[in-house]
């Protein structure tokens, strides 16, 4: 019919893919599907690790704290709570943390990196559990703003609970370093693709020849 002979007409007309070209496109699609599973898998990879290394860094600190008889004796009554401020803040600044503070059975703060602060009562609720003698992990917001918080109890040398010590990073911060996480992969994928661009290239020009 004239309509089939029409479209015969136009394939014949449209120029067929060099062989290179054919090649080329291949292996570079290849190489963008295995560059956005390994980019995939890494992301999802850092973002967890980048998490669990925080917080076991907080762990590390808390468990550090809460089994300094000095802390528990500062909590106490009469106990030097200047003291304890200044070593807490001391503390919490070599670790680069959002605040520590410690708290009495009430969840009165008694340190806090805003001293107007000290004497109030803790926000976020997710410091019960802590002051029932359970260690708690959860996202809270607080007076310095949105916060991972792990919460451990604190106990004297009596081991009777006298209060609960308090630990936070804050949530931008684990932003920031995932983000910065994130900025390296998107160079080592535009690195690995421009590389693999120019090794489709070369090996599909290989195999014209042969």
């Amino acid at each position: 019919s004239l309509q089939s002979k029409e479209k015969l007409s136009v394939l014949k007309q449209t120029p067929p893919l060099k062989l290179r070209t054919t090649i080329t496109l291949l292996v570079c699609s290849v190489i963008a599907l295995v560059l956005f599973v390994v980019h995939s898998v890494y992301l999802t990879q850092s973002t967890e690790q980048t998490r669990f290394s925080l917080e076991d860094k907080a762990k590390a600190v808390l468990h550090t704290l809460t089994a300094a008889p000095f802390i528990a004796s500062a909590l106490s009554n009469g106990g030097d709570k200047a003291a304890l401020q200044d070593y807490i803040e001391q503390v919490r600044q070599q670790n680069e943390l959002l605040f520590i503070v410690v708290m009495d059975m009430q969840g009165i703060r008694h340190t806090h990196p805003d001293p107007s602060l000290i004497g109030k009562h803790f926000i976020g609720g997710d410091e019960v559990k802590a002051l029932h003698g359970q260690e708690s992990i959860s996202e809270a917001k607080g007076t310095l703003g949105p916060s991972l918080r792990i919460i451990s109890p604190l106990f004297d040398a009596r081991h009777q609970q006298i209060g609960a010590i308090a630990v936070g990073i804050s949530t931008e911060k684990i932003q920031e370093i995932i983000a910065a996480n994130r900025w390296f992969a998107y160079w080592a994928i535009a690195f690995g693709g421009l590389v693999g661009s120019f090794g489709a290239f070369f090996l599909a020009k290989k195999i014209k020849k042969i």
